[in-house]
């Protein structure tokens, strides 16, 4: 099925479940989001979701992951995660629901959003183009 027409049958298919069912209670997708340190010393990560989703402070030498999920009728979902290990010290969006939940960045249904944490920035993959691409320095 093309692009476009998938689209469209998606589209349908979420505006008639939104209609049959509490909107609360219909997810459209869950996922994984992947941080992957690449630096050579622990990487302290605490991470929290704007709907109050606290994920806790983790101290990781290779990687941290968590699941999210895309609800509907939910607010966009965004989860920040303030990242640091010596020196470097940022805060971060990783997983933004309206920047990253389409078919070039993470995916749509089963979505991985993958980044690595390097010494110069914060890294995440396209799907798109198969590669990692910077997108936050320190």
């Amino acid at each position: 099925m093309s692009h476009p027409k998938s689209y469209l049958l998606m589209l349908a298919l979420t505006i008639t479940a939104m209609h049959l069912s509490p909107v609360e209670s219909l997810t459209l997708a869950s996922g994984s989001v992947i941080v992957v340190n690449v630096l050579p010393a622990y990487l302290t990560i605490h991470c929290w979701s704007n709907a109050g989703n606290d994920l806790g402070t983790q101290t990781v030498l290779d990687r941290f992951t968590w699941n999210a999920s895309i609800v509907a009728g939910r607010k966009n979902e965004v989860y920040t995660c303030d990242l640091g290990e010596g020196g470097l010290h940022g805060r971060f969006s990783l997983f933004d629901v309206a920047r990253d939940w389409n078919k070039d960045r993470c995916g749509f249904t089963n979505f991985r959003c993958y980044w690595q944490v390097k010494t110069d920035g914060i890294y995440q993959y396209f799907s798109k183009s198969q590669t990692f691409e910077l997108q936050y320095r320190w």
